[in-house]
């Protein structure tokens, strides 16, 4: 008799704990394995303590094929048996037809008949549900030849065996090469991914995407085409997250800065780092700010782009004026070299949450060995070895000698005004040998301009230098491009001490080499950035709460981040002009008081030093308060800045009343005034030309957003002031009237309009080279949904008066079929 008091199992190991009174005792309905077997007896000594002792091999003995143990003698103990099994039971009979069943007096009995089973395929993929199309067409006309086209579109998604999940997305067109960009949604049309994840567990191949990490120094956001794994693993101190990425990166990052045009919509260019007119944005990689605001794409939004022309535009629900400043942050494709990308995150979180640790490796090399759309021969890369981190010196020449070709711009070289070697354009085939590529290198920096003319293309005109003075822009030069290696190590962490207290640590390392080809000027690769966090919260009452921040940051004046980190008007805010490198300090401090409901109120001062160059103090106050029938908002800031041999300060109030009508339906009316009185002085005290002024007053009268029937009308009203003989001037008045609304009753139809008018006057033609603008802009927009949602759409019309950026096409010859145009 033998009573089970505990069992464990895992795997072909097993553990038994009994109490024996008898002479035999079955193990397990399995044999057992010999040599695995061991059997401890388990006693309590008098002080409690448990007592193991291996019994003796002699007074038992086992038979392993039927798990049988057999003792001695009689035995009353505590047992603690540990083995392991084979998956059968050898003292058992196993058989495919029973022997007996072969009885000649059994006529029912088929020793032969098939029976068909349940199956299961290798690879079942019942769970898995896919869809696409393959097609082939062929075009043909009587002003082409004839072109096959192909099409190849192919999409999963499920589960596979073993709970694996799979997304998988394949495509294959010929057109576009990129989605069109006026949607908020894109459609990726040439995008090969495949997806596997399981559990915690996902690896990805193909085109993919990764973002900004955990931390506060390294961001970014690309596009990548190679093989990507994430994972999580629990550990018994908390979660470990992990990943690493291998793969090409398709684009390089640029950010740039429009210059609007008072009444132009767009479509504005965008350009490359090293001045490229001609680039290619990759889908998606854009981010759209105007005064720091982040826009949304899409017709019904606020801008549109074209991607594969490299150009902007903004709908009506953006007024583009004089005033709105605006900054874009994209990728683009550059082939100048093949560039690798390699990333690694890693992020581990305590079990209770307090403790969060990251370490963050970023890699981004161009393969100086595999150039791509250019040729580095052995001249042009000592012109890069010599150039150094001075790369806009790196010119080689862009003349090119070849045979007279009437479909390409050539030229002829000829002497003139005693300068020779000066080349003019030339449709003569007896000396028309030359072809030339042409660099803007700066106004009064080159020796030719562009020119009017009928050819297929840009034609340079040669101009005479006055006392050894170029008066030209361009050159037949050619800016070589350099390989580029950027590196960045991030690690930090946050700690909740208690429900008051967090603080944060990040320690960030940098190596850029903007020129893998040469060692000149290497000195300054390598830069490091510190910041450091305390943020304290605390419950004064049930309904009012106190937080409170500090914060300081160091970087190095070699400190060189992937992409842009602080905010996107950073500079603009401290006055920042100068922006040679140097060691940076900045630190804040500020508290914030808030009611549950009604009200709130916070103050921070904060002070940016840039050694030896700048020297910056600046407080900040924020508050509101709102109530049901009123809602009242302001915030400003006063800056004390020291630049060089300049002082500034720099004044921005902000002020909004809102009053609500609950009885009229959401209805309410307001008034906000905004302000920017920035006065850059010289040490003798005098007013500088970069100072400006201006005071801005809306009013508003409408229902919310929330109401189904929209109204809404402002008027805004904006005066300038430029710096005229130590003092500030008017010099514009810019006024612009909208109205907008919306019908929103109906689920399947929905119907908005805009209309906006401005007008720009000019006080002081003296001041500035604006002339007065009249602009209108407006949209009308019908939403609909036919059939539960099977067909929907939107309609819109727009209309508006302003100019439009004059544009040049040159036609190439392409493959039959690819063409658009005759010409």
């Amino acid at each position: 008799m033998a009573s089970v008091q505990a069992s464990a199992q895992q795997g072909n190991a097993r553990q038994l704990s009994i109490t024996m009174n008898n002479d035999s005792l079955r193990v397990d309905t399995l044999s057992l394995i010999p040599g695995t077997v061991t059997i401890t007896n388990f006693t309590i000594a008098a002080n409690g303590d448990s007592i193991l002792t291996e019994l003796d091999s002699n007074s038992f003995r086992i038979e392993h094929f039927s798990g049988l143990i057999i003792f001695d003698t009689a035995i009353q103990r505590n047992l603690i048996i540990q083995y392991q099994v084979f998956p059968f039971l050898f003292t058992q009979t196993y058989f495919n037809k029973d022997p007996a069943a072969f009885d000649s007096a059994n006529i029912n009995f088929k020793p032969y008949a098939v029976t068909i089973g349940n199956n299961d395929p290798y690879l079942n993929i019942s769970g898995l549900d896919y869809n696409g199309s393959f097609a082939r067409g062929i075009s043909f006309g009587n002003n082409q030849d004839v072109v096959v086209n192909s099409d190849f579109n192919l999409q999963m998604s499920g589960k596979l065996q073993n709970d694996v999940s799979i997304n998988a997305s394949i495509t294959d067109n010929n057109i576009p090469i990129q989605p069109e960009g006026n949607t908020q949604q894109l459609q990726e049309f040439d995008k090969v991914f495949i997806q596997l994840s399981k559990d915690k567990q996902q690896l990805i191949m193909g085109d993919f995407e990764i973002y900004r990490p955990s931390g506060y120094f390294m961001n970014y956001y690309k596009n990548l085409q190679g093989a990507g794994y994430s994972g999580g693993f629990d550990l018994n101190s908390g979660t470990l997250k992990t990943g690493i990425n291998l793969a090409v990166a398709k684009g390089n990052y640029a950010r740039q800065d429009i210059a609007i045009i008072e009444g132009n919509q767009g479509p504005y260019k965008l350009k490359g780092n090293n001045g490229e007119t001609f680039i290619i944005i990759l889908a998606g990689t854009e981010r759209v700010f105007i005064d720091g605001k982040l826009l949304v794409r899409g017709s019904e939004n606020d801008y549109i782009i074209d991607y594969n022309a490299g150009e902007i535009s903004f709908t009506p629900n953006v007024l583009l004026t004089k005033d709105k400043r605006i900054q874009i942050e994209f990728e683009y494709s550059d082939k100048n070299y093949f560039r690798t990308l390699v990333f690694s995150g890693n992020e581990f979180i305590s079990s209770d949450e307090k403790l969060k640790l990251y370490l963050n490796i970023y890699s981004q090399q161009d393969s100086k060995n595999q150039p791509l759309d250019q040729t580095i021969d052995s001249y042009e890369r000592s012109i890069l070895e010599a150039a150094g981190d001075s790369l806009n010196q790196a010119f080689a020449t862009g003349i090119d000698s070849i045979g007279f070709d009437a479909s390409r711009i050539m030229y002829k070289m000829v002497d003139s005004l005693g300068y020779d070697s000066v080349f003019v354009y030339s449709t003569n085939a007896d000396s028309a040998f030359f072809v030339l590529s042409f660099t803007d290198v700066g106004a009064f920096n080159g020796n030719y301009v562009l020119s009017s003319s009928t050819a297929n293309g840009r034609v340079y005109e040669w101009v005479a230098p006055i006392a050894d003075i170029p008066q030209g822009n361009a050159e037949p030069v050619l800016l070589l491009i350099a390989p580029r290696r950027s590196q960045m190590v991030t690690v930090g962490g946050n700690y909740k001490a208690n429900n008051n207290n967090i603080f944060g640590s990040e320690l960030a390392f940098t190596n850029v080499d903007v020129n893998t080809f040469a060692d000149i000027g290497n000195n300054d690769n390598k830069g490091f950035a510190y910041k450091g966090t305390h943020t304290y919260t605390q419950d004064l009452s049930n309904k009012l709460k106190l937080t409170t921040n500090v914060d300081y940051e160091f970087t190095h004046a070699n400190f060189s981040p992937v992409e842009r980190y602080r905010p996107v008007e950073f500079n603009r805010d401290w006055n920042i002009l100068n922006t040679i490198k140097t060691d940076e300090h900045y630190t804040n401090a500020g508290f914030n008081l808030a009611s549950e409901k009604t009200w709130n109120i916070g103050v921070k001062t904060g002070a940016f030093i840039r050694v030896g160059a700048y020297t910056g103090f600046n407080q900040t106050f924020t508050g509101s308060y709102k109530t049901t029938k009123w809602e009242l908002t302001g915030n400003g800031s006063i800056l004390n800045a020291k630049n060089d041999s300049t002082s500034s300060v720099f004044v921005r109030p902000k002020i909004a009343v809102t009053r609500i009508f609950p009885a009229l339906k959401s209805w309410q009316t307001g008034i906000a005034y905004e302000g920017e009185h920035n006065r850059f002085s010289a040490e003798n005290d005098s007013l500088l030309f970069a100072s400006f002024y201006y005071d801005q007053l809306q009013y508003h009268v409408g229902n919310s957003d929330s109401a189904r029937n929209k109204l809404m009308a402002d008027v805004i009203m904006r005066k300038d002031k430029l710096p005229l003989n130590g003092s500030f001037s008017d010099v514009t008045q810019g006024n612009t009237y909208s109205i907008s609304g919306a019908l929103n009753k109906w689920i399947n139809n929905r119907y908005s309009w805009q209309l906006t008018y401005r007008t720009l006057d000019i006080i002081d033609t003296s001041l500035t080279l604006l002339n007065p603008e009249k602009s209108l802009l407006g949209r009308l927009q019908n939403g609909f949904t036919i059939k539960k949602g099977f067909i929907t759409g939107d309609l819109f019309y727009e209309l508006g008066t302003g100019q439009e950026p004059k544009r040049e096409y040159t036609f190439i010859e392409v493959e039959p079929g690819l063409g658009i145009y005759t010409w």
